[in-house]
């Protein structure tokens, strides 16, 4: 691997004089590279799954830095081996290892700034995602995968997301253009010279049109979950910081079904999975197969959704 990394980032920065593959990604493999130029990261994109192209990444990226808004910069792209490969700006930026009510707060009112800036988008994508985000699709395969099935455990785990599904909504409201994926791991958080926080959002991979509900709602089921269950003192604040920065007028009933509707999302996500294991990525060290992690995964999030409550009042 890192032949192939030294000769496809020569074109590029030059030579990697270090190579760091880097964790936190479930689709994507992402390594930081240094050179005599600087550091950088290397992106290996995984094929045929669709997503920003380049060109619409690098438009983007002009229109937000313009508005104040940073997110990395997209130095080269090119194909090779079947994989798409991107070199891009490296981040340098404070580590962090849960959420907190601090971080989520700044991480909120950066989202309302982003939306807000994205509202005014000319960008219309060339490319998204099939069927990302679109849960009547997600829940409608899942009870067709479950129903040709005779695996007791999956079957009990599908029966409980579809029954859930009737307690999640997601309200009205015009489409515009959302990141489409920004959980936790999606926010860095640095500190500038004069000690103010600054938050980049990256991996945009999922730009699309489509409900700010769901990005808000995404991020609530992230930044939410303190390890013990749904934190609504956080929640509280991270409606209220978000509002106020995007000017929307979301009620926060709306915001906790929305949530509820995007984290049994992603159990049927991961459930899926179990059957077609194709998507999601696996730690072979903690699981012995692909099915197992994803039934894994499946099941604490449907563990983490029994932990929202029914309304905010």
């Amino acid at each position: 691997m890192k032949e192939i990394i030294d000769m496809l980032c020569e074109r590029a920065v030059g030579r990697a004089s270090k190579v760091a593959p880097l964790s936190g990604g479930i689709v994507n493999q992402t390594y930081e590279i240094e050179t005599e130029k600087g550091r950088y990261l290397l992106q290996k994109v995984a094929p045929g799954l669709g997503g920003i192209t380049d060109g619409d990444y690098l438009r983007l990226e002009d229109h937000l830095r313009k508005s104040g808004v940073k997110i990395p910069r997209l130095f080269d792209c090119w194909e090779s081996q079947g994989h798409g490969w991107r070199v891009m700006e490296f981040i340098d930026h404070i580590e962090m290892d849960v959420a907190n009510d601090f971080n989520s707060i700044v991480a909120a009112k950066h989202l309302g700034r982003t939306h807000s800036s994205l509202r005014l988008c000319p960008l219309k994508p060339s490319a998204t995602i099939p069927g990302f985000h679109d849960s009547a699709a997600i829940f409608g395969k899942l009870e067709q995968l479950a129903a040709s099935s005779y695996a007791v455990d999956i079957n009990r785990l599908a029966e409980n997301i579809l029954r859930g599904r009737a307690s999640a909504r997601l309200c009205q409201a015009e489409g515009q253009l959302i990141h489409g994926d920004p959980k936790w791991k999606n926010f860095l958080f640095g500190i500038s010279d004069s000690d103010s926080c600054l938050v980049w959002l990256i991996d945009w991979d999922t730009l699309m049109v489509g409900n700010p509900l769901v990005d808000l709602a995404d991020m609530v089921r992230s930044f939410c979950n303190d390890g013990s269950g749904f934190n609504m003192r956080r929640f509280h604040r991270i409606c209220q910081g978000y509002c106020a920065a995007a000017g929307a007028s979301f009620t926060e009933d709306d915001i906790l079904s929305a949530t509820k509707l995007i984290t049994l999302e992603l159990a049927a996500r991961f459930a899926i999975d179990w059957f077609e294991e194709r998507y999601f990525s696996w730690d072979p060290l903690r699981y012995g197969s692909r099915k197992d992690s994803s039934l894994a995964s499946a099941r604490k999030y449907v563990s983490y959704y029994l932990t929202m409550p029914d309304t905010c009042g």
